[in-house]
Order: C-alpha cells, then sequence, then structure tokens
C-alpha cells in the first residue's frame, strides 16, 4: 500500500456534503470535566509551559497562499484538528478573516505540519531547539 500527503484528504468547503461540525453539533457537547475535557482543560492538565518571550515556532509559509487556499476553500481546517485550540479564525472591522496563531497552547503533535493543505504551515522545534517543558508527563 502506497502512502499519500495526509493533507490530501482534507475535505474542501465547496465539497461537503453535511453541515460542518460547528454547525451539527452546536449546543450539544458538553464536558463534565471528570470524563470528558474540553480542549483548553487538556491542555492545562498537561502542563506545558512556553517562555512567554520565545519566537514563536508556527510558522505560515506563504501569508497570500495559506489566505486563498486554507482559509478561503478550507474555513482554515487547522482550527478543527489542532488539539489545543492553536489557531483561531478572526474576522476583522473589513470583513477579512485571518488566523491567530496561539502558540502557547501547542502540544507539538505536529499535525499542523502534516495535515495543513497546501504545506501551509511548518512547525519548527520551540524554545530555541530545546523544546517544550512539559511539567506533568
Amino acid at each position: 500500500m502506497r502512502s499519500h500527503p495526509d493533507s490530501t484528504t482534507t475535505v474542501k468547503l465547496s465539497e461537503l456534503k453535511k453541515k460542518p461540525f460547528k454547525e451539527r453539533f452546536k449546543g450539544q457537547l458538553e464536558f463534565d470535566k471528570t470524563l470528558t475535557f474540553d480542549k483548553a482543560t487538556d491542555i492545562y492538565y498537561s502542563g506545558v509551559h512556553h517562555d512567554e518571550q520565545q519566537v514563536v515556532h508556527l510558522h505560515i509559509n506563504d501569508p497570500e497562499n495559506f489566505q486563498a487556499v486554507n482559509i478561503e476553500q478550507y474555513d482554515a481546517a487547522e482550527q478543527f484538528f489542532c488539539s489545543s485550540e492553536v489557531y483561531e479564525i478572526h474576522t476583522n472591522k473589513t470583513g477579512r478573516r485571518e488566523l491567530r496563531i496561539h502558540a502557547e497552547n501547542c502540544m507539538h503533535c505536529k499535525t499542523c505540519d502534516i495535515k495543513s493543505p497546501g504545506k501551509g504551515i511548518t512547525w519548527m522545534v520551540p524554545n530555541g531547539g530545546n523544546g517544550p517543558e512539559f511539567q506533568n508527563m
């Protein structure tokens, strides 16, 4: 069996046959924080720690292409497959949608580097090559 780039399996908004995930489960997802946890709580319990002043380790390779492909065609799929709410779509006053990166939440799974359509994001080793400090693992 041959392998293929994981990003080729991501479906564009125009090809989506069902309602997007957020619309299908709106108001139905509840977390009891005993057996089920929201992403923010999961990040807190992992104990990942980033220096406040470190250089962002997630890079958008081509901002214009990212806007045209990842945001317009895929609705920034990164915000859905990221396990740590690192990626957020923000709509500015003029109506332009742009990506905000919350690198301080990153769990370093590299999913964004692997699955981002069009090789939109590159993950680099954080903290000057030392990597993150996981306090509770």
